[in-house]
């Protein structure tokens, strides 16, 4: 039971880590991938 529950903590830490890496180096990525968008 411990290897699921591990798994639900690293996904939840990826998903902060990546909240928290968006705005600083993504977010230079961010800016062309959203002209594309449009």
């Amino acid at each position: 039971m411990e290897q699921p529950r591990r798994a639900v903590e690293v996904q939840k830490d990826f998903v902060h880590h990546a909240d928290v890496h968006a705005p600083q180096p993504d977010g230079f990525v961010a800016e062309p991938v959203h002209v594309h968008d449009h």
